[in-house]
């Protein structure tokens, strides 16, 4: 096989994930997962019908504004209608919010849900956008299908610069002191100035990176499509360490770290706890199902669930709880506010309010 057909079929792999995490059939188009954000006394999130929902801290929805401009739809699976779709978490700052979609297209309501303005990142070349927008300063930072990450005066939406990589991005930017560090599915992680966009480093691993990554002691943490989880200095670019054992499957989803160690959930149902500073495996936690949705840090404890509704806890000693069975498909990240853990269900669209010390669901808001 030459190196041209591998490179090839790596970057065929994400796009077949994708479907087959969704279901994608000529009459059922991707829908979206976005996470949830909090602004104020009021909670946001993209619904799986391409609408912007603003709910109240009890959970009661205060409006909903469809996003309905001639949209492109998902990944190529066909539409009924002009719905978009949004896959990221939408972003706020003040009244204003502001949701990327799959039409390529950037837009901004503010918390009454009124639709206020709408640009295409490029509109000659529209593709669908699956990160999340990220405010820093006067500025929005976004990624796209077309494979650019793009810097935006978040008032006007007027692009500041942008940067081209070798292939579509589908993480979200990480933004740490005065740079930005995001990776692509050319294999790459690129680490670029915040106010120019020139690119200060860049390092290539052996697959795909399309999950985040997290930051920790000038150190980010990131696993990769090859199967590999990646330790990179962000101050140079070189790596740290690489881990010894192959997972089974993908990485996914974002990583946590927790006192001296990194934990990666995986879609071979395991989370792997590395070292920190070596990258020794700590220990590999088995759990009922496949994480693809990000955990969160709550307190001395990583909460994440399986895509079939498993809610567990992860303690610094690596011991694993089983706090809930939901029963619902989750694909969005979890999102943790004022001590309420809040999930966005993609079976049976609801949004679930959930206090983690108990147990407890506080209230289940249905989005249909």
């Amino acid at each position: 096989m030459t190196q041209y057909l591998r490179n090839s079929l790596w970057l065929l792999i994400p796009l077949l994930f994708l479907f087959l995490l969704t279901g994608c059939t000529a009459t059922t188009p991707l829908s979206g997962w976005s996470g949830v954000v909090a602004s104020g006394d009021n909670l946001i999130l993209g619904s799986m019908s391409g609408e912007v929902v603003t709910l109240g801290r009890e959970g009661e929805v205060i409006d909903r504004t469809a996003l309905v401009e001639g949209a492109t739809g998902g990944l190529g699976c066909a539409s009924s209608g002009p719905t978009v779709y949004i896959y990221g978490t939408p972003a706020c700052d003040g009244d204003m919010v502001y949701v990327a979609a799959s039409d390529g297209k950037l837009y901004v309501t503010n918390l009454a849900n009124q639709l206020s303005k709408s640009i295409y990142l490029d509109e000659s070349n529209p593709q669908p956008i699956f990160s999340s927008p990220v405010i820093w300063g006067q500025n929005i930072y976004i990624t796209s299908s077309d494979g650019k990450i793009y810097c935006l005066d978040k008032g006007s939406l007027e692009e500041v610069w942008h940067y081209e990589a070798k292939d579509k991005i589908w993480a979200t930017p990480v933004i740490y002191g005065e740079s930005l560090f995001v990776g692509s599915l050319d294999r790459n992680i690129y680490a670029l100035d915040l106010r120019s966009g020139d690119l200060i480093w860049s390092f290539e691993g052996g697959g795909s990176f399309v999950t985040s990554g997290v930051i920790a002691d000038d150190t980010l943490y990131v696993g990769s499509m090859d199967r590999y989880f990646y330790a990179i200095d962000i101050n140079t670019g070189e790596l740290v360490w690489k881990s010894s054992e192959i997972a089974g499957r993908w990485f996914w989803t974002d990583a946590v770290v927790l006192d001296d160690a990194v934990y990666a959930p995986c879609l071979d149902n395991k989370v792997y706890a590395f070292d920190c500073d070596s990258g020794d495996l700590k220990t590999t936690i088995v759990l009922d199902g496949r994480v693809a949705s990000s955990p969160v840090l709550i307190q001395d404890k990583i909460v994440l669930v399986t895509e079939d509704g498993k809610l567990y806890s992860i303690d610094k000693t690596q011991q694993s709880k089983k706090l809930l069975d939901l029963g619902y498909t989750i694909l969005a990240p979890l999102n943790y506010y004022n001590e309420v853990l809040y999930i966005h269900t993609q079976t049976e669209e609801r949004v679930l309010a959930i206090d983690v010390d108990s147990g407890t669901i506080l209230w289940s808001t249905p989005l249909r």
